[in-house]
């Protein structure tokens, strides 16, 4: 296979950000899911839709499937009286009486690219013990020997997960910890987009043809899997993800290393998604989507993200309302001062308190990853330093 060209790179991403444009116009108000699909469709990770039936779940990632070619799908939905065999298939009757024991593969599992689970909790702890080898070693056991598997993503369905405890009775907790994506996905909120809904034709999934320019290879993925981890993550990324595990582990939030490990390739693929090679804080909209265990822990997971998931531009516009804040105040209090020394010295600690903000500032234009969130960083920046000469003449330097 011939290695694309950095410009075949940039065509490729072109062609998948079309492959999200086209589930945004049918699948409504679930962006962040077409994101995260595009990501586990990149560094072969999973992903699960918890929801109400008849939201198109399915229909999303049946979607997603017809977009990439060559792509081999499979498809079940499982039952408490699943078994084994409709996963991997039968055994191979011929084979077995000639003392092979092997199964008959041919469309199932083992050889699809992208598969879909619906009503996967329904499955019985040996179905879903099944799949632990190929979700994550992407290997699938026979014959006592693994064989490597094309899967690239499974996603799963549900309409509701077990809890913890029930989990860790059926021994199931190493299996909920191999979705890396778990979305609470909700019926339309918007009046305007249920109209839109209403309108949009039904995808017949017989007839449906992809858009030319929103269709991409196998090969094509597995190129950009090996781009992704060539994308840098500066170190200032992981001092935030290691205090962001530290506020979770202060609230009983527990994340497994493995997880961490898989968050930190997923935040590389977004940011080769969005044509940058460094992870920014543009990417942590993933953490939300990719750090809870059970939906309880969901509302404090939300609260302790708060400072993360901020764009740039949004975190810079906080950090200089403290810089107003703090010469707001020193103005208010030395109405009150008239000892020059004095004066000076109120000026001096306020300039040293400014002084942290403006360097706070600097390090998020450090972080910027495009020109605007730059521009507005080096306008805020103009702003500070103009507060921060006032300090400066009342101080006497």
């Amino acid at each position: 296979m011939t290695v694309p060209h950095a410009r075949d790179t940039d065509d490729i991403l072109r062609r998948m950000r079309n492959m999200e444009a086209v589930q945004n116009r049918f699948i409504l108000e679930r962006d962040d899911v077409a994101k995260a699909i595009s990501v586990c469709l990149v560094n072969r990770s999973h992903l699960l839709l918890v929801g109400l039936p008849g939201i198109a779940k399915t229909t999303q990632v049946r979607l997603v499937a017809s977009h990439v070619r060559g792509c081999r799908f499979f498809y079940t939905q499982l039952t408490p009286f699943s078994t084994v065999e409709d996963l991997f298939g039968p055994v191979d009757i011929a084979a077995y009486k000639e003392g092979i024991r092997r199964r008959v593969g041919t469309g199932m599992l083992q050889e699809a690219h992208i598969a879909v689970i619906d009503e996967i909790y329904n499955g019985n702890e040996a179905v879903l013990k099944a799949l632990l080898s190929p979700m994550y070693e992407r290997v699938y056991a026979e014959q006592g020997s693994f064989h490597p598997i094309p899967l690239r993503t499974l996603m799963g369905t549900t309409n509701s997960v077990p809890s913890p405890e029930e989990r860790q009775e059926k021994g199931l907790t190493a299996f909920h910890d191999r979705w890396l994506f778990r979305f609470v996905v909700e019926d339309i909120k918007s009046d305007a987009n249920f109209m839109r809904m209403l309108w949009t034709p039904d995808i017949d999934f017989h007839t449906y043809a992809p858009e030319e320019d929103a269709v991409v290879t196998v090969d094509e993925l597995e190129h950009l899997a090996r781009v992704s981890e060539q994308v840098r993550v500066p170190v200032s990324v992981y001092e935030q993800l290691a205090e962001l595990r530290r506020a979770m582990q202060d609230e009983a939030i527990y994340v497994s290393p493995r997880r961490w490990k898989q968050v930190r390739r997923a935040l590389q693929t977004s940011a080769l998604l969005d044509g940058r090679m460094d992870v920014g804080e543009k990417d942590f909209w993933l953490l939300r989507h990719t750090l809870w265990s059970q939906e309880e822990d969901m509302p404090v997971l939300e609260r302790i993200l708060a400072g993360y998931v901020r764009s740039v531009k949004d975190r810079v516009a906080m950090a200089f309302s403290r810089i107003l804040e703090i010469h707001g105040e020193f103005q208010e209090q030395q109405r009150s001062i008239d000892s020059p020394a004095d004066l000076s010295k109120l000026a001096l600690d306020a300039r040293l308190r400014m002084e942290r903000r403006i360097q706070e500032l600097r390090e998020l234009g450090s972080r910027s990853t495009s020109d605007e969130e730059r521009l507005a960083v080096d306008q805020y920046l103009q702003r500070a330093y103009e507060h921060l000469k006032r300090l400066d003449e009342v101080a006497g330097l």
